[in-house]
């Protein structure tokens, strides 16, 4: 059983072995808790199963971005994008790249660019409009099961550390990429 956000409940609950995802404390309480990033420390690493996908988009939504997306990519490799996290995270600073600092990608042919930025830093894909053509998904993915059916339909995520970087991963090794901005020693 996981204990989760009410934004994570309907991806977790599709997680391998996981019997039921809660969004409050269960009621009968429980006998061990353990935050989610602290379970490799407590069950050493061999015991963590290493196999992908882990986690499943709603297989209700992924015709629909499979559609959207190839039909958007002409052919093209499908390559999503995100440069931003909260920027109310303390740690923000250490997270988040400008979309400038990958403007040097746009000049790679053959892929057609997705944006999975939600939120205020999706409005530096104006300043790269003229010279990068990206699509934007950000207003069409209203939660996490939309975000991950339209990962699953893509070649390919580069991100800096957000939930998008997150569930890439644990959809495919072979579609993650990720950018990590340097935190300084002991950040974090």
């Amino acid at each position: 059983m996981v204990w989760t956000s009410a934004e994570l409940e309907p991806l977790m609950s599709r997680a391998a072995d996981v019997a039921r995802a809660f969004t409050q404390r269960p009621q009968n309480g429980y006998d061990y808790y353990c935050p989610m990033m602290s379970v490799p420390l407590q069950l050493q690493d061999e015991a963590i199963p290493g196999t992908t996908p882990y986690l499943s988009a709603d297989p209700a939504l992924v015709p629909h971005w499979r559609e959207r997306i190839a039909l958007a990519a002409s052919g093209r490799r499908k390559i999503g994008l995100v440069w931003a996290g909260n920027p109310g995270h303390h740690l923000d600073r250490f997270c988040s790249i400008p979309l400038q600092t990958l403007a040097p990608l746009a000049r790679i042919e053959g892929f057609a660019w997705f944006s999975l930025q939600k939120g205020a830093s999706e409005s530096q894909l104006e300043a790269c409009a003229s010279d990068w053509r990206i699509d934007r998904l950000g207003p069409e993915l209203n939660d996490f099961d939309a975000t991950a059916a339209a990962i699953e339909s893509l070649d390919l995520v580069i991100a800096v550390d957000t939930p998008p970087s997150r569930i890439s991963p644990a959809r495919s090794a072979s579609r993650y990429g990720c950018c990590c901005p340097r935190r300084p020693t002991g950040a974090g």
